[in-house]
């Protein structure tokens, strides 16, 4: 887009793409945020990547108006800076690594475990089982697991006492 911002029909097709991408992750990000944070922590981790994302419109607008040069017409400016931007968020993204896809599963904490002082380390103990967060204001505990090894019967069985 630097090299052509004077062309309407190259900056139209630049946009399209753009905005198909960014629709696709303004709807997958903030899902796979909830997703891969702690089960107690879910609203935090949504609330930080919110703000993060409005913060970071907020400096994008700002930073394209101080490169702007009015009279100048100098858009390749912004779109170089912009290119730069993305080179950067593009080396450290080639460099995360893939995270392990584990799905919440939400049991009723049953009064037999409640009254297990070694719920969470007997859960975590069995196969599958990544992250426990017990909420007894809720009667709930949530885990998160790998549904390829996870075994429900077994999980039940830790819940009902045995």
């Amino acid at each position: 887009m630097a090299l052509s911002a004077h062309n309407i029909w190259l900056i139209a097709v630049a946009l399209f793409l753009f905005f198909m991408a960014f629709n696709v992750l303004e709807a997958s990000l903030p899902s796979l945020v909830a997703k891969f944070c702690h089960p107690g922590a879910k609203g935090t981790a949504t609330g930080v990547y919110t703000t993060s994302e409005f913060l970071g419109a907020f400096c994008g607008g700002l930073l394209g108006g101080l490169l702007y040069i009015p009279g100048a017409r100098n858009y390749s400016d912004i779109f170089w800076a912009v290119a730069v931007i993305y080179a950067i968020w593009l080396v450290v993204a080639l460099t995360m690594q893939r995270p392990r896809y584990l799905a919440t599963r939400v049991f009723t904490l049953t009064e037999a475990a409640e009254r297990q002082s070694d719920l969470t380390t007997r859960l975590l103990a069995l196969p599958g089982i990544a992250e426990v967060a017990v909420f007894k204001d809720e009667g709930a505990v949530y885990c998160k697991v790998d549904s390829k090894v996870y075994d429900e019967q077994a999980v039940m069985g830790v819940l009902a006492g045995t």
